[in-house]
Parts: C-alpha cells; structure tokens; sequence
C-alpha cells in the first residue's frame, strides 16, 4: 500500500472542477483517503471496498487540550500517532482520516480474502497495542479499538467545488465507530462484531472473548439479536 502524501503544485496553478474531481484512479491526495491506497480499475462516484474497519481511540484528549492547550497536546501525540500510523501501513491497512484524538482505518479485503483482512486488522491492533503499552507505557484504560467487517463498506465522494471529500460509508464503519462507548463503558482493550470474533478465535485461541448484546441500533437485523465481544489485551 502507498503512503499518504501531498500533491505539490506551482503557485499559478488553480485548483480548478477538474483537478479536484478525480476519479478512484487518480494517483493524487484527495482529503483524507489517499486515492493510491485504494484497489485499481474504480471509477465512478463509488467505489466497492469490502473491509475490516478499526477505530483507535485515545481517551483523555478532550481534557489534556483544555488543559494544556492545543499545541501542547500536538506536541506530544505527533510521534505516538506516527508510530500507530506505521504499524497500520505495515499490514496492509490504509488509514481514512485522524480525528484529532484517534484513527480511522480500513484493512481492505480486495487482493486478499475476508479471513486475511481481518488478521491483518487484529495483527495491526496487537502490534499497535505493544507499541502503546510496551514502547510508551501507556495504561490500559488510555486507549481502546473497535473492529468490524463490512462486505458492503464502500468509498464515495461527498461536497462540491470548494471542498470534496472521499469517505466510507456502510454498516461495518458505522459498528466500529459507534461500538467505541461500550468497550469503554465495559473497561475492554478492544471490541469486535461477531464477524471478526468468529475469525480471530481460530488464530487467537488463548484470548478470552466475553459476550456482549449488539445494540439495537448497531444490528443489521432488529428483530435478531446480535452480539460483539470485549478482549483485554496485556
């Protein structure tokens, strides 16, 4: 996978319709996704990207930033985030956007099948868990993750002249981002749907995965109940 990287361009040129509406080939930046992460031969104003969607989350920044202020909190997270940043990419992951206190990334499951997207999901988060924990010796409660995995995530464009955005949109993306308050609440390292669980068990065995209910709103199917599961990771 390709780096994030910024588009130089001379002082004269005008970032006209044209430039900034590219399509899913375009080998430039556009917002946060970088266009070269995502999978060749997309066109359109959508594109298909069946992943394991991860959502970093670091707890306390809303506090530090009223504390200490913006640019010391900056300061500070920089190279914890580089670093994060690093493990994702490592494993094949593309990272969409840094919220300011987290990271929003997908491991795509386009050149490689479901199982492995989702191994490479956990493989990130394990890896980015040491890095935490041992590297920086951050405590359990500071961070979590939440993972899911979508067949019908997909990338599309959304704005107009003056501002387009690439972003993801299905139902996995919206379980991972919104699963964050409960793995909070139930002081867990990471939580997963049943999807990711069903996988990661038969390579993780050793863990413990303790059974939650999925949320009303988080389910695809209301009149089934679903479950996620909590893991604490060392």
């Amino acid at each position: 996978m390709t780096r994030l990287r910024k588009i130089s361009l001379p002082a004269d040129v005008v970032l006209t319709e044209e430039l900034i509406l590219k399509s899913l080939n375009s080998t430039d930046l556009h917002e946060h996704f970088s266009i070269t992460d995502l999978p060749q031969g997309m066109v359109g104003t959508s594109a298909d990207l069946p992943a394991a969607t991860v959502v970093f989350d670091l707890a306390g920044s809303t506090l530090s930033i009223r504390e200490r202020g913006a640019k010391a909190y900056a300061a500070n997270s920089q190279d914890l985030f580089r670093g994060l940043t690093d493990k994702i990419y490592q494993h094949g992951g593309i990272v969409e956007k840094f919220p300011g206190d987290g990271i929003s990334m997908h491991f795509p499951a386009v050149n490689v099948s479901k199982k492995n997207a989702i191994v490479r999901a956990f493989k990130a988060i394990l890896e980015m868990n040491y890095f935490l924990r041992v590297e920086n010796g951050m405590k359990k409660e500071e961070y979590r993750f939440t993972l899911s995995y979508g067949d019908d995530t997909i990338v599309t464009k959304f704005g107009n002249k003056q501002h387009n955005e690439l972003i993801s949109i299905g139902h996995a993306v919206n379980v991972a981002h919104k699963l964050e308050k409960r793995v909070k609440n139930d002081g867990f390292s990471v939580g997963m749907d049943n999807e990711c669980k069903k996988v990661i068990e038969t390579e993780w065995s050793s863990l413990v995965y303790h059974f939650r209910v999925m949320p009303s709103e988080l389910c695809r199917d209301t009149q089934n109940r679903e479950a996620w599961y909590g893991v604490n990771l060392q």
